[in-house]
């Protein structure tokens, strides 16, 4: 009878210790669907509030492919911060976002054929006037930038200095962008963008 309780007492324990891991492995089951379910929510929200940006460009966005689109742009885009290792004119530029706009305001209107100084720059960059005479300087200084009058127009103001890229700077920003555009190219083709 002795022997008859004591196995009795051991099954009990060996099934409340099966039932303990059984309840460890519920436990553990019911988190991983809470944490999937979230991620599930996660998922469908985003989708949800992209789908008309990829409508304009004909893609149907789908979970897969918007972990795919996603991982390719955050490639483009450490590509593009990369890519200044190649381009060491460029690279000052790309320290701040003023800079990067003093830069493109400059060959645009250089582009346009139409004279850009100091006091019109100061006009579009939202920074202070100190900043823009520093990089305008710093770039006078370091000849990515030079002064030039404007191609095909008389400045009546001699106090006005036009400014121009350099050749060398101009050369760095086809690469540049030529590199970059190619990668978006590879994007398009890769998702079938339209």
């Amino acid at each position: 009878m002795l022997l008859d309780r004591l196995k009795n007492k051991n099954c009990r324990k060996h099934f409340s210790k099966k039932k303990n891991n059984f309840l460890l492995i519920v436990k553990k089951k019911e988190r991983l669907m809470e944490k999937n379910n979230i991620f599930s929510e996660r998922a469908k929200r985003i989708i949800n509030n992209s789908q008309n940006d990829f409508r304009e460009i004909n893609v149907l966005l789908s979970l897969d492919n918007a972990f795919n689109l996603s991982a390719s742009f955050s490639r483009e885009q450490l590509t593009f911060i990369r890519s200044f290792k190649k381009f060491p004119i460029m690279k000052y530029f790309v320290q701040d976002p003023h800079r990067w706009n003093i830069l493109n305001y400059i060959i645009y209107f250089s582009a346009k054929k139409e004279p850009i100084y100091l006091e019109k720059l100061k006009k579009y960059i939202k920074k202070s006037d100190r900043h823009v005479e520093k990089v305008l300087k710093d770039c006078l200084n370091n000849k990515s930038f030079i002064v030039l009058d404007p191609h095909d127009k008389v400045l009546q103001n001699k106090k006005i200095v036009n400014i121009r890229p350099s050749e060398e700077l101009i050369k760095e920003f086809y690469a540049h962008n030529i590199l970059r555009y190619k990668n978006f190219i590879r994007v398009i083709k890769k998702f079938n963008f339209k």
